[in-house]
C-alpha cells in the first residue's frame, strides 16, 4: 500500500510493521512522529491532572484539619478508611477487569459484556454500602470505641456504594 509522502520508511523503523497494521478511522495514516507527540501531550495532562487532583486533596486535608480539630478529624479519617476498604472489597476487582479485559475498540460482544460488569459491580457496591451501613454500629461502638462514628459510617455507606461505581 502507499504512503503519504514524509512516511518513514519501513526499514528504517523496528516498529513500522507493527504501526502500519493499526487500523486507523481517518483516510491517511499517521506518521510516527505525530503519534508519538499525541500520546506524550494526553499523558502530559493525565500526570498534570493527577498533580492537581492531588494538591487540592492536600488542601482538603489541611483545611479540614483546621476546621473539624483534631478529635473531629480523626473520626473523619477513620470514617474516611473505613469507606475506602469497603470500597476495595465492594468493587472486587472489577475496575481492572474492565481496564484489561474491555480496554481499546467498541464492539457489540464488549459493550454487553460492559454492561454485564456494571450490573455486578452495581450489585455488590450495593451490597458492600447495606454491609457498612448495618454494621456501622457494631464498627463503631466495638471496633473503634467511638458511638459518635455511628452516623459517619452510615453517611459514608452510601458514599461507598457510589464510590464503587464511579
Amino acid at each position: 500500500p502507499s504512503r503519504p509522502s514524509g512516511m518513514v520508511s519501513e526499514r528504517s523503523s523496528r516498529y513500522s510493521s507493527v504501526f502500519y497494521s493499526i487500523p486507523f478511522n481517518r483516510t491517511e495514516v499517521e506518521s510516527e512522529e505525530k503519534v508519538h507527540k499525541r500520546i506524550a501531550s494526553k499523558g502530559a495532562v493525565f500526570f498534570l491532572s493527577n498533580v492537581v487532583t492531588k494538591a487540592f486533596g492536600f488542601l482538603f486535608m489541611v483545611i479540614t484539619g483546621r476546621l473539624l480539630g483534631p478529635s473531629n478529624f480523626g473520626l473523619l479519617s477513620l470514617g474516611m478508611a473505613v469507606l475506602s476498604l469497603v470500597q476495595k472489597i465492594g468493587a472486587f476487582g472489577l475496575p481492572n477487569t474492565i481496564q484489561r479485559f474491555l480496554s481499546g475498540r467498541a464492539t457489540p460482544e464488549k459493550d454487553s459484556r460492559y454492561g454485564a460488569i456494571l450490573i455486578i459491580g452495581g450489585g455488590l457496591a450495593l451490597i458492600g454500602g447495606l454491609v457498612m451501613f448495618i454494621m456501622a454500629p457494631y464498627v463503631a461502638n466495638e471496633v473503634f470505641k467511638k458511638t459518635s462514628l455511628v452516623s459517619p459510617l452510615k453517611v459514608l455507606a452510601a458514599a461507598a456504594t457510589v464510590g464503587v461505581l464511579y
